[in-house]
C-alpha cells in the first residue's frame, strides 16, 4: 500500500522520471531536474528538512508505492494573506501516469494534520477543488510530524 514518507534516495529514477512527466503534462520547466540529478542525495537532504517556501515553513513528503514515487505533499506550517485565498494549508501532486487511481484521495487522507481549519491546494490536472480532500475524511485530530515555526 502506498505511503507519505520524508524524501528518499530510493527512488531516484522513478522520483526524476515522475517529476520530468509532471512538469511536461503541466507546461513547466524542468531545467531543475538537471541540479537534482547531479546531485540527487544533497538535493533528498535539502527535501527532507523543513524550508521557507512562499514566505512561510514547509514540510515535503513523498507518497510512495514501495520503490514508486508517485507524488508529493507540501505541508505549510502557517497561511499568508495570500495562501488563505489559494494555496491553504497543504498542497501535492500526481505523477500525471499516475492520476486517476485515488492516489490523491490517499494522499490527503495520510496526510499529518494538527493545523487549524486545513485548508488543501492543489495544482493543475487534478479533480475540482475538495474532491480529494471530501473523500479523505475529517483531518482535523491528526498531528504534524513537523517541527514547530
Amino acid at each position: 500500500m502506498p505511503r507519505l514518507t520524508l524524501p528518499t534516495t530510493m527512488v531516484r529514477d522513478s522520483y526524476l522520471v515522475g517529476e520530468a512527466e509532471g512538469a511536461m503534462q503541466d507546461g513547466l520547466s524542468a531545467g531543475w531536474l538537471e541540479a537534482a540529478t547531479a546531485a540527487f542525495a544533497g538535493f533528498v537532504e535539502q527535501r527532507r528538512a523543513v524550508r521557507e517556501l512562499w514566505g512561510v515553513p514547509v514540510t515535503e513528503l513523498w507518497f510512495l508505492d514501495e520503490s514508486e514515487y508517485l507524488g508529493t505533499v507540501l505541508i505549510r506550517h502557517r497561511l499568508t494573506p495570500a495562501l488563505e485565498r489559494a494555496g491553504g494549508h497543504i498542497g501535492y501532486h500526481v505523477v500525471p501516469s499516475q492520476r486517476r487511481r485515488g492516489h490523491a484521495t490517499q494522499m490527503l487522507a495520510q496526510a499529518p494534520g494538527g493545523l487549524p481549519a486545513i485548508r488543501a491546494g492543489r495544482g493543475p490536472g487534478h479533480l475540482p477543488r475538495g474532491q480529494p480532500g471530501l473523500a479523505a475524511g475529517d483531518r482535523s485530530q491528526r498531528r504534524c510530524p513537523c517541527p514547530d515555526r
